[in-house]
C-alpha cells in the first residue's frame, strides 16, 4: 500500500500544473531530457514557471468582471424589489381585536387582494404598535377592501 501512495505522489508532482516545487534530483533529469527533445524536436515546450501559474493571463479579469455583474444584477433586484409590491388599500376600518386573531389573518380578511406582509407593516404603521402583536379587545385601525 505505501509504494501505491508513494507512486501516485510521485505521478501527481509529473503532471504539469500541480505543484510547482523546486527540481530536485529528478527533475534535473527531466529537464535534461526535456531539452534533449527540444533540439530534436525543434520547438520549445512551456517552462516551468508557466506550469505553475494560478490562472492564465486575463482569467482573473473575467472573474472579476462576473463577480461585479452579478452583484449589480442583485443589488439592482434589491432596489427595484418584486413587481406589484406596496399595493395596500388606502380606506381604512375600526376593527375590534377578537381571541386567536392575527394581525396577518387580519390583512388576509380585510385586504384579500393585496400582499399580508405590507398590509401587516401598514397596520402597525397605523396602530404606533411596537411589536406585531396585538391584545385581545383593542380597537385596530385596518387598510379595507381591494386595492
Amino acid at each position: 500500500m505505501a509504494v501505491f501512495v508513494d507512486a501516485t505522489a510521485r505521478a501527481r508532482r509529473d503532471v504539469p500544473g500541480r505543484g510547482c516545487a523546486r527540481p530536485g534530483a529528478a527533475e534535473s533529469g527531466r529537464l535534461a531530457e526535456r531539452r534533449w527533445f527540444e533540439r530534436v524536436l525543434g520547438r520549445r515546450f512551456p517552462s516551468a514557471a508557466s506550469a505553475c501559474r494560478s490562472r492564465p493571463d486575463g482569467e482573473w479579469f473575467w472573474l472579476g468582471s462576473a463577480a461585479a455583474f452579478a452583484f449589480l444584477i442583485v443589488l439592482l433586484v434589491g432596489l427595484v424589489g418584486p413587481a406589484g409590491g406596496g399595493d395596500v388599500p388606502a380606506s381604512t376600518g375600526v376593527v375590534q381585536v377578537r381571541s386567536g386573531d392575527t394581525l396577518w389573518g387580519l390583512a388576509d380578511r380585510f385586504a384579500p387582494d393585496s400582499d399580508p406582509r405590507d398590509v401587516v407593516h401598514r397596520i402597525a404603521e397605523l396602530n404606533d404598535l411596537d411589536g406585531l402583536t396585538a391584545e385581545v379587545g383593542q380597537s385596530l385601525v385596518v387598510p379595507m377592501g381591494r386595492a
